[in-house]
C-alpha cells in the first residue's frame, strides 16, 4: 500500500514543485528583477531584445532582491525588538 501511495504522490509532488518553481522564479523574480534593473539603469537595461537572452540573470537579480529585503527585515526586527 505504501509503495502504491508513493508511486502516485511522487510524480504529483514533482509537478507541484515544478509549477511552484516556475511561478516563483520565472514570474515573480523576473518581474521584480526587471523593474529593479530598469529603475537602476534609468530604462537602459533590459530592453526588449535582452529579455529572452538574459531572463535567468534578470530572475537572479529579482531573487537577490527578495533575499535582501528578507534579510533586512530579519535584522531590523531582531535589532529593534
Amino acid at each position: 500500500m505504501e509503495l502504491l501511495l508513493e508511486a502516485i504522490l511522487r510524480p504529483l509532488f514533482t509537478v507541484f514543485m515544478f509549477v511552484i518553481w516556475d511561478i516563483l522564479f520565472l514570474v515573480v523574480a523576473f518581474s521584480l528583477g526587471r523593474v529593479f534593473l530598469l529603475s537602476v539603469t534609468f530604462g537602459r537595461y533590459p530592453r526588449a531584445e535582452h529579455l529572452d537572452k538574459h531572463k535567468e540573470r534578470i530572475s537572479v537579480v529579482g531573487m537577490f532582491l527578495i533575499f535582501g529585503v528578507w534579510v533586512a527585515l530579519a535584522v531590523y526586527n531582531n535589532y529593534f525588538s
